[in-house]
C-alpha cells in the first residue's frame, strides 16, 4: 500500500472482519470468477430512487414544486427500464426464455419498490443538500488520511428533514428481513461518512438506514365463491380496500382485515450522533486500521469461524489453502488473480456456481 491509493470504508470493513479476506481481496486482488452476472434487484431500486432524487434536487434549486409524487415515480421507473436495458446488452447473451421472464418479474418488482420508497420515505419533506454544484446524491468524497492518497465515501443521500430538522446522511436498503433499529447504533459506514462531511463543513445530526422489503405488496386472492380471502397475507390495508372496490365488495364487510394486515413493508431507523463520538470513532478505530493496513508486515490472520465464513466468497480458496488444495487450478476455474489473470479452463457452469 502506499499514498497513491484511496482506502473506503469497505476495505477498513474487510480489515476488521478477517484480515485474510482483506488481504485476498485488496493486496492480492483474487476474486471469485462469475459465470453469469446476477441482475440485482436491490441496485436496480437503488438506480431508480436515485434518479427521483436528483430531478427532486433539481426541482429544489428552481424553485418548482409539484402538485404529486407521479413524476418522481415516473422517472425512479424509467430510470430502472434504462438501467435493465444495459443490462441485458452488456449480460443477457445466452439466457433462455425462462430467465428473460424471470428478470422482466424482478424489473417490475423493482419499480414497485422504488415507487414505494417515494410515497412512504415522505419524499417531498426532505430538503437535498449540494456540494461544488453538485447535489449530494451518490457523490464520491474525498479526504486527506495520513499514509494513503486519502479516504473515500459515497453517501447515497444527504439531506435536511425539513419536518424533524437537521441534515441526516441516507441510505435506501432492500431487505427480506428488517434490521433491527438497534444496527444504527453500531454502523462504521455512516459514521465515517458524517466525519467525511464534517471535514468538507457540512454538518449532519446523523444517520437514517430506510428498510423496504425486497417482495412488494401481495395482491390478495379471491375465494371460489367471489369473497376475498381473509387470511392475513404480506400485503397494506391500502391494497387490500382497493381489491375490495375493484371486485364490487363491501369494504365494510372486511373490517377487521384493517388490523389483521399490520405487516410493516418500511422501516426507518434513525439515530443521532454527536460531533464528540463521530471524532472517537475516526481516531479509534478508522485511523488504526488505516495505519496498520499500510504496512508490508501485516499480519493476514484468518478470522475462521461460522458466523464469519458462511457466505463469503473466499471461503474454498481460504480452506484450498489451508488443505494444500491446488489453487492454481482454483484460479482458473471459480477464481481470478486480477493482476495476474490465468487461462479460463471450460468446467460446467453449475460447478463453478457450487463452489
Amino acid at each position: 500500500m502506499n499514498k497513491d491509493v484511496t482506502i473506503s470504508y469497505s476495505q477498513i470493513s474487510a480489515f476488521l472482519s478477517c484480515r485474510y479476506f482483506w488481504d485476498l481481496s485488496y493486496r492480492r486482488r483474487i476474486r471469485r470468477y462469475t459465470v453469469k452476472v446476477p441482475f440485482e434487484k436491490g441496485t436496480a431500486v437503488h438506480t431508480g430512487v436515485a434518479a427521483a432524487w436528483r430531478l427532486l434536487a433539481l426541482d429544489q434549486r428552481e424553485g418548482k414544486v409539484r402538485k404529486s409524487l407521479l413524476i418522481y415515480k415516473r422517472r425512479a421507473c424509467s430510470s430502472i427500464e434504462a438501467w435493465h436495458r444495459k443490462w441485458e446488452r452488456e449480460h443477457s447473451v445466452g439466457m433462455n426464455d425462462q430467465e428473460l421472464e424471470i428478470m422482466a418479474g424482478i424489473v417490475e418488482e423493482a419499480r414497485e419498490i422504488a415507487m414505494m420508497i417515494i410515497t412512504e420515505i415522505n419524499f417531498g419533506s426532505w430538503r437535498i443538500l449540494w456540494y461544488k454544484n453538485k447535489p449530494l446524491i451518490e457523490r464520491e468524497l474525498i479526504i486527506k488520511v495520513p499514509g494513503w492518497k486519502g479516504f473515500r465515501t459515497f453517501p447515497d443521500l444527504v439531506a435536511e428533514d425539513m419536518d424533524m430538522g437537521g441534515n441526516w446522511v441516507m441510505d435506501w436498503k432492500t431487505r427480506s428481513q428488517f434490521l433491527d433499529i438497534s444496527a444504527e447504533e453500531v454502523n462504521l459506514q455512516f459514521a465515517s461518512m458524517q466525519h467525511v462531511l464534517k471535514r468538507l463543513r457540512i454538518e449532519t445530526e446523523g444517520s437514517i438506514d430506510f428498510q423496504v422489503r425486497s417482495k412488494p405488496p401481495s395482491i390478495p386472492k379471491r375465494n371460489k365463491n367471489g369473497s376475498m380471502s381473509r387470511s392475513r397475507v404480506a400485503t397494506t390495508w391500502t391494497i387490500y380496500k382497493a381489491a375490495l372496490k375493484d371486485a364490487g365488495l363491501k369494504v365494510s364487510d372486511y373490517a377487521e382485515m384493517e388490523e389483521k394486515l399490520d405487516v410493516p413493508f418500511t422501516l426507518l431507523n434513525r439515530h443521532y450522533r454527536s460531533n464528540d463520538e463521530i471524532m472517537r470513532i475516526w481516531k479509534g478505530i478508522i485511523l488504526p486500521a488505516a495505519d496498520e493496513m499500510r504496512g508490508d508486515d501485516v499480519s493476514t490472520t484468518r478470522s475462521m469461524g461460522y458466523m464469519n465464513c458462511n457466505g463469503c466468497w473466499a471461503r474454498q480458496f481460504c480452506l484450498g489453502e489451508l488443505r494444500g488444495e491446488d489453487t492454481e487450478f482454483m484460479l482458473k476455474t471459480s477464481y481470478v488473480d486480477k493482476d495476474r489473470p490465468r487461462k479460463r479452463i471450460k468446467i460446467d457452469p453449475g460447478e463453478v456456481e457450487a463452489v
